[in-house]
């Protein structure tokens, strides 16, 4: 994924007929969120990129005036989420709004892999205007609680390897639960709450006396299996 980042980044443009961005994930906000970041990127790289943002999804998308919306964002950018749900005549309209030099906009398409392809075999030209493409692929319950571990070092605090690793695997495999697709931000989330309840554990006198058992060989504070509860 990183590799098709960096050639997004490279190859993005405001030119509305080339340039534009389809990502697949199985997450709607994780993919919203790559595409703010993108945003972000351009606007610091691009001096005649507004950094307009507005998010549509497909159905709504479907009732509008298109040529209206793209002419609003003009040099700003468009997230068009459930792409597939996208109308044929949409799509057309889409297609032949983009399909002008003049028009400077950048228009992110967002849908799961499987829905993607059937948009694109629905309109085999779209490639040509959306010729970015990013995969955003689901972190495995190791990476995310690796990636929380260090997070948490970062912050000065280190997690317990018998059983507060034991309640982090448990509280990240249960935001996992159905088609969910746990997100960066969720991880935080935890270890930050787990954060909270190790401060409010240690304001206690008992704790005060202790204190000198609560830090690991390095200095950081250790997170408890009851700070993860």
């Amino acid at each position: 994924m990183r590799t098709q980042i960096a050639n997004a980044l490279e190859n993005i443009s405001l030119a509305a007929y080339v340039g534009n961005v389809i990502i697949t994930t199985d997450n709607a906000d994780s993919g919203f969120a790559l595409a703010k970041s993108i945003v972000k990127f351009v606007k610091f790289a691009d001096v005649n990129f507004s950094g307009a943002m507005s998010s549509i999804s497909a159905t709504d998308f479907n009732n509008k005036n298109v040529i209206d919306i793209l002419d609003r964002l003009s040099n700003g950018a468009l997230v068009i989420t459930e792409a597939n749900k996208l109308s044929n005549n949409a799509l057309i309209k889409l297609t032949q709004g983009i399909n002008q030099e003049e028009r400077g906009i950048l228009i992110f398409l967002i849908d799961s892999r499987a829905e993607i392809k059937k948009l694109v075999s629905r309109q085999r030209t779209l490639t040509d205007y959306f010729n970015i493409k990013i995969d955003v692929i689901a972190m495995s319950e190791a990476a995310l609680v690796d990636y929380g571990m260090k997070y948490a070092n970062n912050l000065g605090y280190s997690i317990d390897e018998g059983f507060a690793n034991m309640a982090f695997h448990k509280r990240v495999r249960e935001a996992q639960a159905g088609n969910h697709t746990v997100t960066i931000a969720e991880v935080k989330q935890i270890v930050d709450e787990a954060i909270d309840n190790n401060k409010g554990r240690r304001v206690s006198n008992l704790f005060r006396k202790m204190s000198k058992n609560l830090s690991d060989e390095n200095g950081m504070i250790m997170l408890r299996e009851k700070d993860f509860e």
